[in-house]
């Protein structure tokens, strides 16, 4: 039986840019298969590096900054988000994700198994406390949930 890995970033006292930690929340109320791991690893990326071997598939869900509109879901590979240049991306983490991602490249070699679930968010509104979602990133919550129920292959409803 694989072992999957579903982990969000993000803090949630930044508003939208808690949006990972949402979806979470919403995963750990489904019933989910046993081999499934729901984890809310906050602004931390860096435990990713010594989980990352203990898994089969890692789904990582976060706030993105790219070219997208506010509200969008994206699904990206661990290497099309290496791609981005790093003064595009936005991240209030500990240590950057791709950062984090570039290392485990290193220790572990390839990324394959790792899928990014983004939802854009508005950069300028990272820098004031907001316990609450947008309008535009509360409404991708449910798009994100489904995107990574459909990653897992479970039916969703």
């Amino acid at each position: 039986m694989k072992k999957v890995l579903v982990a969000g970033f993000g803090n949630i006292l930044l508003g939208d840019e808690g949006v990972g930690i949402h979806v979470i929340r919403e995963l750990q109320k489904l019933n989910l298969p046993p081999y499934v791991e729901v984890v809310d690893l906050g602004v931390n990326s860096t435990l990713l590096i010594d989980i990352f071997p203990n898994y089969d598939k890692i789904i990582i869900v976060d706030a993105l900054a790219l070219t997208g509109k506010p509200g969008d879901v994206q699904k990206l590979s661990a290497e099309e988000l290496l791609q981005v240049p790093r003064s595009s991306k936005v991240s209030l983490h500990e240590m950057d994700l791709s950062l984090t991602l570039e290392v485990c490249r290193q220790l572990y070699g390839s990324l394959e198994k790792v899928k990014i679930i983004g939802v854009e968010i508005e950069a300028s509104s990272l820098h004031e406390v907001n316990l609450q979602l947008s309008p535009k990133a509360e409404g991708a919550v449910k798009k994100a949930v489904c995107m990574i129920l459909d990653e897992l292959g479970v039916a969703n409803g």
